[in-house]
C-alpha cells in the first residue's frame, strides 16, 4: 500500500468560483474535483445518492452537487493523502466494467441539462470522447468480446439520446468535433471505428517519431 500526498511551494491560495465555471472545469479536465477530495455541506448533499453497481459512480454524483450549489472554494493546499491500491478499479486492467463510463457520463449529461443546459455540448462531448478511447483501448489490447459489447450500448437508442442535434449543429464545439458526433448519432459503428482508426495513426506516429529521436 503506498500513499501520494501532493507537494507545491506555491503559497495557499483560495480560488472561489461558480458552480457553472467549476462544473465547466470539471468536464473538460481543467481541475481535478472528486469525491474524496471535496468537503460538503451536509445539506447540499443530504439527499443525493451515488448509482448502485456501477463502476466511476463518483462521476455522477459530482456532477449533481455541483448543479444544487451557487459557488465554491478551491484551495491549493494539500490536507488529504490518496491511498494507492495496486487492485483499485482505476489500477486495473481493461475489463467489462470499464464500460460503466458510458452510464455514469451519459447521467452526467442528463444532470448538465438539467442545471446548466449551455454546458450540455461539453458534457455529450466528454461522454463520446471518453467511449470512443474506451473502444480503442478494448482493441489495442485484443479484447473483441468487450469492443463487441461496447460497440452494442453505443448503438442503443438510451446511448444515442444522449447526443443532442443542438451540440451538433451549434457552436460550442469544434467542427470535428461535432461532426464525429453527428456520425455517432447516424452510424454508430462507422463512427467508433473511425475515431479508433485516427487514434492508431496517431499512436503510430508518435512511435516513428520517437524511433527517429524527434520526440
Amino acid at each position: 500500500m503506498k500513499w501520494q500526498v501532493s507537494e507545491s511551494s506555491e503559497p495557499v491560495k483560495i480560488l472561489k468560483m461558480r458552480s457553472e465555471d467549476a462544473l465547466r472545469d470539471y468536464i473538460t479536465d481543467r481541475k481535478m474535483s472528486v469525491v474524496w477530495s471535496t468537503i460538503y455541506q451536509r445539506q447540499l448533499i443530504d439527499r443525493i445518492r451515488f448509482p448502485e453497481g456501477y463502476n466511476f459512480e463518483d462521476v455522477v454524483f459530482m456532477a449533481e452537487a455541483l448543479g444544487k450549489t451557487d459557488s465554491l472554494c478551491y484551495v491549493n493546499g494539500a490536507y488529504c493523502a490518496y491511498r494507492l491500491s495496486e487492485d483499485s478499479i482505476c489500477r486495473r486492467s481493461l475489463t467489462r466494467k470499464n464500460m460503466d463510463i458510458a452510464y455514469t457520463l451519459g447521467e452526467r449529461v442528463m444532470l448538465v441539462r438539467r442545471y446548466f443546459p449551455k454546458l450540455a455540448p461539453l458534457a455529450e462531448h466528454s461522454l463520446w470522447s471518453h467511449v470512443s478511447i474506451l473502444y480503442y483501448d478494448y482493441l489495442r489490447c485484443r479484447k473483441k468480446e468487450e469492443a463487441r459489447a461496447l460497440m452494442e450500448i453505443v448503438s442503443g437508442r438510451d446511448f444515442r439520446s444522449k447526443l443532442s442535434w443542438k451540440s451538433v449543429f451549434g457552436r460550442s464545439l469544434p467542427l470535428q468535433s461535432r461532426v464525429t458526433m453527428a456520425m455517432c448519432k447516424l452510424c454508430p459503428h462507422l463512427a467508433l471505428r473511425f475515431k479508433s482508426r485516427l487514434l492508431i495513426t496517431n499512436e503510430s506516429r508518435i512511435a516513428a517519431e520517437r524511433k527517429r529521436g524527434l520526440v
